[in-house]
């Protein structure tokens, strides 16, 4: 997809209304099956600037994916630890001066999907659940923060659960009331090599999941860039760890 065009098209994705603010979401899936949709709210002209810085510090190796670049796996094999260390700080450092609001909400995926009600469409799975949970958690600190949006919710293409999400999702915009709630201009599901802002909602989800699974619920300290995503505006991210119980 041609930059120029990615860069324009949230900015008028719903009836002609500008989109002032635009939200990035990725999943992370641990093997302990643990399940987190994480992302960034950005204001239009600071996703494109990190599009730009995204683009300059990633594209050599194929874009920004944490799982790879940790692993030193696919476009990062052979790349030396302080290399490795490098980018990751430079991803947090693009990110901090470019955000500004993160959310993470995190399940265990077997405990959800044991008692999920599946006859209710968008909820028979974890993953659209959390992506309906994570819309909720960006509405509450934007307008925690005073603002009223409109924001755009964009979410990665292509997992298995897509359509279920794209059905929730959408959902947000059937009312006045639920589009108030919301602060709903419009949402999108695109590749995250094409909208690179969604490359750094996969290290906020990569980083929550970690935490959550080894650290609130191990005894590992928590990771330096983590710590250093979350310390100079705390009360500019929300993150959850659910639980699902039916009594």
């Amino acid at each position: 997809m041609d930059d120029g065009f990615f860069l324009n098209l949230l900015e008028f994705i719903k009836d002609g209304s500008i989109a002032l603010l635009e939200a990035y979401f990725d999943e992370s899936h641990r093997k302990t099956g643990l399940l987190c949709v994480a992302g960034y709210v950005f204001a239009s002209p600071q996703a494109k600037k990190l599009t730009r810085e995204f683009r300059a510090a990633f594209d050599a190796y194929g874009g920004f994916h944490m799982v790879d670049l940790v692993h030193r796996r696919a476009n990062y094999r052979g790349i030396s630890d302080a290399e490795r260390h490098r980018l990751v700080r430079q991803a947090v450092a693009i990110v901090k001066q470019r955000f500004s609001y993160g959310v993470a909400v995190t399940v265990d995926s077997s405990e959800y999907e044991a008692k999920a009600p599946r006859w209710i469409r968008g909820f028979g799975n974890a993953y659209p659940f959390l992506c309906h949970m994570a819309m909720a958690a960006v509405a509450k600190v934007v307008a925690d923060h005073g603002e009223r949006g409109p924001i755009t919710y964009v979410y990665e293409a292509g997992h298995p659960y897509e359509a279920e999400a794209r059905h929730a999702v959408h959902q947000m915009s059937q009312t006045q009331e639920l589009r108030d709630h919301y602060l709903y201009s419009g949402d999108a599901f695109l590749p995250k090599k094409d909208a690179v802002p969604l490359q750094a909602a996969d290290l906020l989800a990569w980083e929550s999941a970690k935490f959550k699974d080894e650290t609130v619920d191990g005894s590992r300290d928590i990771r330096l860039s983590l710590l250093s995503l979350v310390k100079d505006k705390p009360k500019h991210y929300h993150m959850s760890f659910l639980r699902w119980r039916i009594a």
